[in-house]
Parts: structure tokens; sequence; C-alpha cells
């Protein structure tokens, strides 16, 4: 029988087959290779954990691994732009992905024999920041592309939140139980295996709107800062990412020596429990993101947002010092979903903020000005977070992110606003 084109795809389909739509495929593939992100998450920070010894806190271990992969994601993401503009954005994106795929494979194959956990991984980390860091500035253009009947970048991230909320809280919760009973290098290899279909979908199928092919860029560090130099709205961005990568994001990447401090049992299946509320919040993300944009630009929603994800972080430091066991669990559960819902929403608005500062052409090269400029908040951040959960406590250490992300998204919030009345918003 004779094919005919699908115009969606670029490939042969029989008459009558109903395909996809690629947004459908995209939506679906990244779902997946989100819940194996989760998966990969609680098989490296779990074996982190694991490596510190019976009776004492991974939570230093687990900060230099993820300290790693988050210094050499931050200096890597200026180099974004001119690698999108060499191989195409989409081109960029599928062979960052596949690089990181087949690295995923290969740590765990080697814990799941018995290497020692920490030379694996920290080998590891700057493959797996270096191909995070450049995909970050690729995937929201990709999104927007692939989603565009979305009314902009932040609604067409909102949208991606709720299909990453579904795979975070799949793999969370699988994760946890599977790992439970399994190998922690398992974790890896099923991270890896599910970034395979999106590589492909990305590959192969096109998307509604091709993206369009950044400036050229001879210094991509002379151009992030100039670039940020150039806009109030681009440096008080920078400003809201740092606060989200320094105050909110550590409580993910260290969920797993979180959980140990509040003493949960079986460990990885608590961490994934956690892990799991957090993203039924990100799940709710696009309903908050409507309702905090009537009215206003995307930076001032999102200064809203992360004071409000601040507020929540404090009311979970103080229940955690007066309340145990499962009490103190049940709480975390349910205020845990409020975090998840208005820290992605300030994630969304953030990446909305700094994409549409300007003209198409130029949204990846301000996605890495400001996304250089916050990243480098996130290694501090965990650092400072491992550091206070090992001497104190990790209910210390959520007031201290409750508290920092409640004073920037307020001082945000302020200077946004005065900059609106000025009219110097803009580039």
């Amino acid at each position: 029988m004779r094919s005919v084109q699908d115009p969606a795809s670029g490939s042969g389909t029989e008459p009558g087959v109903h395909r996809p739509a690629p947004a459908t495929r995209f939506l679906a593939t990244t779902g997946l290779s989100v819940a194996g992100t989760a998966l990969g998450l609680l098989g490296a920070t779990g074996a982190t954990t694991a490596a510190a010894g019976d009776g004492q806190s991974g939570a230093l271990l687990t900060g230099l691994y993820m300290s790693t992969v988050l210094v050499t994601s931050a200096v890597s993401v200026p180099y974004a732009p001119r690698i999108g503009r060499r191989l195409g954005p989409r081109r960029a994106f599928v062979v960052l992905q596949a690089v990181a795929a087949a690295a995923w494979l290969v740590a765990g194959v080697a814990l799941v024999h018995g290497l020692s956990t920490m030379p694996v991984l920290l080998v590891a980390a700057p493959v797996f920041g270096i191909t995070g860091g450049l995909s970050t500035v690729l995937r929201p253009i990709l999104a927007t592309s692939y989603l565009r009947e979305s009314g902009g970048t932040a609604d067409a991230f909102a949208r991606l939140s709720v299909v990453s909320g579904i795979g975070w809280a799949v793999g969370s919760l699988g994760g946890g139980v599977l790992l439970s009973n399994v190998a922690l290098g398992w974790g890896l290899v099923l991270n890896g295996l599910t970034i395979v279909p999106l590589v492909a979908t990305v590959g192969r199928t096109n998307p509604a709107s091709e993206p369009s092919t950044p400036r050229a860029m001879d210094r991509p560090w002379r151009t992030a800062w100039s670039t940020l130099t150039g806009s109030h709205t681009l440096r008080w961005t920078a400003a809201l990412g740092a606060s989200s990568l320094l105050f909110l994001a550590p409580i993910t990447s260290l969920v797993v020596p979180i959980a140990q401090d509040l003493r949960q049992s079986p460990l990885v299946a608590g961490a994934g429990l956690l892990m799991a509320a957090f993203s039924i919040g990100e799940f709710l993300s696009p309903i908050t993101v409507r309702r905090l944009r009537t009215g206003r630009h995307d930076l001032p929603a999102g200064a809203i947002a992360g004071a409000v994800a601040g507020a929540t972080l404090l009311v979970l430091g103080v229940v955690s010092a007066v309340l145990v066991d499962r009490l103190e669990l049940l709480v975390w559960l349910v205020v845990g979903v409020a975090f998840g819902a208005f820290r992605y929403a300030s994630r969304a608005f953030f990446t909305g903020a700094a994409a549409e500062a300007g003209p198409p052409e130029d949204a990846s090269t301000n996605l890495a000005a400001v996304m250089l400029a916050s990243g480098l908040a996130a290694p501090v951040g965990t650092a400072l977070w491992s550091g206070v959960i090992d001497q104190v406590s990790a209910d210390a250490a959520v007031l201290f992110g409750g508290i920092g992300s409640l004073v920037v998204g307020v001082v945000v919030l302020v200077a946004s606003r005065a900059s609106n009345r000025r009219g110097t918003t803009g580039t």
C-alpha cells in the first residue's frame, strides 16, 4: 500500500493511521524523561548518602557530587547559543541528550557492577552538568516551538510542568519503591534509557514552528555580561533565578539526606515520597501561573511566587521543629505540594521573563545570560544547605531557605514595580 507523507513528522504513514500530534509526542517523551530524571536523582544521591557510611550524614558527599554537577552546568551555559547556532537548536538538543543518556547508562552500569561510588559519580558529574546546562537553555525554546498554541514562553513552560509533575511523581514513587529493593545504580541506568524516546522525538518530529537560530556570538561570556548590563529586566530576572537556586532548589537535590535527617525508613522510599509531593505541586503550577499573571508581567509574578514558596519552607521548618514521626511527614507532604506549585510557577515566570525580554532570535542569548548569572548561585546553595544539614539539622536548612527566598522575592517585586513605573523595563 502506498504511504502518504505526514507533514508533522516528515515520515511516511499509512492512510487512515492516526499519529499523535508533535506537541503530544514532545510532552509524552518529556514526561518519560523526567520520570527517569527522578530515578537518576534518587539513585545517585542515595548512593552518595550511603557512601558516607552507617550512622553518618551523607549531606556533605551528596553536596560535593551535586555541586560538581551544578558548577559545570553553570559555566557551560554561555556556550549554548553558539552550539545552537552551529548545529541548529533541535540538532544541538538531540546531540546533548544522546550524550547525557550514554553517560547515565555507563555510570549506572559501573555502580551496578560494584565500582566505588564517589569516583564513578565525580567523573560522570561534569558530563551530567555540561549536557544539562546547555540543554536547559535550549529546552524552553523547543517547548515554545512544539507548543506554539500556548500564549507564550511562560505558558508553554507551565504546560510542560504538567507532564513534568506527572513524570516526577511516577519516577519518585516508583523509584523509591524500586531502589529500596535493587541496586541504586539501576536508577541511573533507567534514567539513561528514558532519555532515548525524547531524543528520537525531537530528532524525527518537526515542531509546529521551527525555533529561531540564535545570533552569532564570538565571546559568549562577554556577550552574557553585556546582555545583563543592558537590561533592568534581565538583571532582576537573574536575581530571581539566583534566589530560587540558592534558597529553594537544594531541597530537591538533597532530598535523600533530608529524608535521613527526618528519620525516614526505608530511606530512598521516604525521599521518593517527598519528591512526589513536590511534583504534584509542579503538576498544579499552571493554575498558579494563570492566577498570578492576571494583570502582571512575568517578573513581578515570579517574585510573588518565589516569596510564597519561601513562606511554605518557613512553615515546614517550624513544623519540623515541633512535630515528629508520621505527623511531621504528613505536614511535609501537604505543604510540599504548595511549595512545588509556587516554586515551579516562579521558574516558569523566570523563563518567560528572560526569553521574551527581546526579539525571538535573542531568546537563547537572554536565557543563557540569566541562567549563567543565576546558575552560579546553585553550587553555593547546595554547599550551604548540605553544611547546615550536616552540622545542624534539615529543619535549620529549610528555615534558612525560606527566609532567603521570601526576602529576595519581596525585594525583586518592589524593584520590578518601581522599574515599571519609571518605564525602564525591557532591553
